[in-house]
């Protein structure tokens, strides 16, 4: 930072300038990134060796490909920016990071958000809300984040310096505290999923080892609801410790229950009538696994699929030969037809094998 310079820490030990020429200010876009000047305290790299810089004194994100400079994200303007182009918008980058479809992540300090980049649009995935843990990552309020990681599994992981916490948004989008009462400084991810921070006030670094297992869900499919509304119950089953949430839920559904816990529960929801001639159909998302919800019209019923996932005791990281049942029922007594199930294997699961009637 004090430098006002990036530099490469070659394998021969031979140190040299990639972006920056020791000058404050901004400014050297479209030439040679050793001839810019920048302020930077963060940066990534992605596979094809572009380097993005958390350029925070300029409040930009600078990017650096075949020794050029641009700018990627941020601007002088004084608006948040969201859903636009990332080169407009307000940006105090303190952290960045790549996640698994090459799309940066940016830790936005000053305006308590995690900012995400994708095909040159900025938008929020975290921060900007009020609500504390288990919700949505973009209804919690965040606390100053700075450092970012992508764990394995595609999870994110960042710390808050105003928090005194680490968090992690989840594949489902819900947000989760790993750590609290810690004042991280650096944060690093291994391939188990152990997380590493420097604690800046007790001057160690500490190790947060996840539970020995993946967190597996089996949520029921409910009855069709009839189309003058009512209850609507889903249950959900996973081991003591994973958290789950129904996300996606449609306007016709209120839920009379809490949409977020922790081990075995039950959501319950009420639908309001349908008085339209077309059938209601929606997908929730419930622990990240998609729930086919339909309900009828007062013309009759629509014909659709129960489907049902179970396992027996706890997958852990390694494990040969896990195995979980589907099993698919006619729950909408369809009496002829032909459907076609695809199952999308859960996070860290690799196909061995199948076998049962119907599945190829």
């Amino acid at each position: 930072l004090s430098g006002r310079s990036v530099a490469r820490l070659g394998r021969d030990g031979t140190v040299r300038t990639v972006a920056g020429n020791g000058q404050r200010g901004f400014g050297g876009d479209g030439g040679a990134a050793t001839a810019a000047q920048v302020d930077p305290l963060a940066m990534t790299v992605d596979r094809a060796g572009t380097i993005y810089i958390g350029d925070t004194g300029n409040n930009r994100v600078r990017k650096v490909t075949g020794g050029t400079i641009t700018t990627f994200a941020g601007s002088n303007n004084q608006t948040l920016g969201d859903n636009g182009p990332a080169t407009s918008a307000l940006l105090s980058p303190w952290g960045v990071v790549l996640d698994a479809s090459s799309n940066l992540l940016i830790a936005d300090y000053l305006n308590n958000r995690i900012r995400d980049v994708a095909q040159g649009t900025i938008t929020t995935v975290a921060g900007g809300g009020n609500g504390e843990d288990n919700i949505p990552a973009t209804s919690a309020k965040l606390f100053g984040p700075t450092n970012l990681a992508i764990d394995a599994l595609g999870e994110l992981i960042f710390s808050e310096s105003g928090g005194y916490r680490i968090r992690n948004v989840s594949i489902d989008g819900t947000i989760h505290t790993l750590a609290s009462g810690v004042y991280p400084s650096g944060l690093a991810v291994d391939k188990s999923g152990s997380v590493y921070f420097s604690d800046f006030s007790s001057g160690l670094i500490s190790k947060a080892t996840p539970l020995p297992s993946f967190c597996i869900y089996s949520v029921s499919t409910p009855p069709q609801i009839p189309s003058a509304g009512g209850a609507l119950q889903i249950s959900v089953t996973t081991s003591a410790g994973c958290h789950w949430g129904a996300l996606l839920v449609p306007t016709w559904l209120t839920s009379t229950s809490a949409t977020t816990a922790m081990g075995n529960g039950t959501i319950t929801f009420t639908a309001s009538p349908n008085s339209g001639t077309t059938p209601r159909a929606a997908t929730l998302a419930v622990g990240g696994m998609p729930v086919q919800v339909t309900q009828s019209t007062a013309n009759g019923s629509t014909a659709f699929l129960g489907i049902l996932k179970t396992h027996i005791g706890i997958f852990s990281p390694g494990q040969q030969r896990a195995a979980y049942a589907i099993t698919v029922s006619n729950a909408g007594a369809a009496s002829t037809g032909l459907v076609t199930v695809t199952e999308i294997l859960p996070s860290g699961l690799t196909l061995v094998g199948m076998s049962g009637s119907g599945w190829t």
